[in-house]
């Protein structure tokens, strides 16, 4: 809270330049969020501790939605009102602390990384890249619990493409015929993904393009120490 009152007074003062030497130790993100609610409750402990409810709420959608991915919807809203029941995070969202804060980010970014479907979906990883930037401004271990579940599921979705055809999308029961690492359900299948191999291969070629932007933005995003010398200057 001390250091979000610093970041209030240098905002308030325009002096945005010095934002990057309030602290040598926590990123800056959880007491920037702050900022607005200081301009219109006052600064107070109160009102930095509303804080959380922000993340409360995106902490709440976010895990309903992952559910919703995992399973079904009824999964998802079980998952919502469960973790919204977990006596640590009761504990932690009536302190002005990160955890709630890392807890929400992550959960998000875990979601936005489902949405670019293996980042294919180019718009969803821009704001993935974007978010996995966030919460390194929250916390710089965010890496540490967001990588392991964006590796298993980014191997359950090349597993899940490997289940339906390449071309026609039924699922594959029993036969099937085998092409590189595509698999289609017949040959005549195979035969038409040759003839509109144009159309087939676009949702591959985005996938570079998007990791390359969701990568660039992890770094902008990230950046803020370099953006505040040059507000500085």
């Amino acid at each position: 809270m001390y250091f979000s009152f610093i970041y209030f007074n240098l905002i308030n003062s325009f002096e945005l330049g010095f934002i990057v030497h309030a602290s040598n130790y926590y990123p800056p993100f959880l007491h920037l969020i702050s900022i607005p609610l200081y301009f219109v409750f006052g600064f107070h402990e109160d009102t930095a501790i509303a804080t959380n409810l922000f993340f409360y709420l995106l902490l709440t959608f976010s895990v309903y939605r992952v559910g919703e991915y995992l399973r079904d919807r009824r999964t998802g809203v079980i998952a919502a009102v469960l973790v919204s029941f977990y006596p640590m995070l009761i504990i932690l969202q009536r302190e002005y602390m990160i955890d709630v804060g890392l807890t929400s980010m992550c959960i998000f970014t875990i979601y936005l990384f489902i949405r670019s479907e293996n980042l294919k979906n180019l718009k969803c990883s821009a704001f993935f890249g974007i978010s996995l930037g966030l919460c390194e401004l929250m916390k710089w271990t965010a890496l540490i619990y967001i990588l392991p579940a964006i590796t298993t599921l980014y191997i359950k979705g090349v597993l899940d493409g490997m289940r339906f055809c390449a071309f026609c999308g039924k699922p594959i029961v029993e036969s099937f015929v085998s092409v590189g690492f595509r698999r289609f359900c017949s040959n005549r299948c195979v035969e038409k993904f040759h003839v509109e191999s144009r159309g087939k291969e676009r949702a591959n070629q985005k996938t570079l393009p998007s990791l390359l932007i969701a990568s660039i933005l992890v770094f902008v995003s990230c950046g803020w120490g370099g953006i505040c010398q040059i507000l500085r200057l």
